[in-house]
C-alpha cells in the first residue's frame, strides 16, 4: 500500500493501529533502518494483519513523530498504554549482531 511516488512504503504497520482500533504501542527499528509499528498484541497471526506503509505517515497520523525521532536503528520503543512514557531500549535480537 504505497502512497505513490512521495510516499513509498518503507515500513510496517498493524493493522490494528492503522486502522485506529488500536493505538501504537511498540515499535521497533530494524538495524537497516526499517521500521515497525504495532499495538503490542499478540494477534498478529496473518500477512493481512501487517500493512506496508510510509513510516513518516505512519509517524504523522499516530501522533509519534516526536517521541520517536531519536529511535535509533537496532532499538525498540514500548509503552504500557498512551498515558504512560516511551521506554527505549536496545533489541535483543539486535545485540547478537
Amino acid at each position: 500500500m504505497s502512497h505513490g511516488e512521495d510516499h513509498k512504503a518503507d515500513s510496517l504497520i498493524c493493522a490494528h493501529a492503522f486502522s485506529g482500533d488500536r493505538p501504537v504501542l511498540y515499535v521497533y527499528r530494524e538495524a537497516d533502518g526499517f521500521w515497525n509499528f504495532t499495538c503490542g498484541g499478540t494477534d498478529h497471526d496473518n500477512r493481512e494483519d501487517v500493512l506496508p506503509v510510509c513510516h513518516g505517515c505512519a509517524l504523522e497520523e499516530n501522533e509519534l513523530a516526536e517521541a520517536l525521532e531519536g529511535l535509533q536503528p537496532g532499538y525498540e520503543a514500548s509503552r504500557d498504554s498512551v498515558e504512560h512514557a516511551w521506554r527505549f531500549e536496545r533489541n535483543d535480537l539486535e545485540a547478537g549482531n
